[in-house]
């Protein structure tokens, strides 16, 4: 029983490490960016929402809406398809090692 709430601790604290890893290296980024050149740092965050906005937009535009606008593209539903099967199989594998490894010595 202690095996598994060990395994599902590790589970959902490599989501929360990933996410503390992502925002400290943007923040680390910003503060390097600012020492080496403070005027282009200013110019790179006031123009970031402009960026994320048309980055946004052309996903839209690309992969079209999941509920069936304008935009629809087969191609996502295979996609979505293999990414789930791929998702499933690397996820069981996970568990196979974790409560294997006690079998293996």
């Amino acid at each position: 029983m202690s095996e598994d709430v060990i395994a599902l601790n590790g589970m959902t604290a490599e989501t929360v490490i990933i996410v503390l890893e992502c925002v400290c290296s943007i923040m680390t980024g910003v503060a390097v960016s600012l020492l080496i050149c403070w005027q282009q740092t200013t110019v790179a965050l006031l123009l970031s929402p402009l960026v994320t906005t048309a980055t946004y937009l052309q996903l839209k535009l690309k992969y079209g809406r999941k509920e069936g606008g304008k935009y629809e593209n087969k191609v996502v539903d295979d996609y979505e398809k293999a990414n789930a099967l791929l998702f499933d199989v690397i996820l069981n594998y996970r568990t196979v090692i974790t409560f294997g490894q006690k079998n293996i010595d």
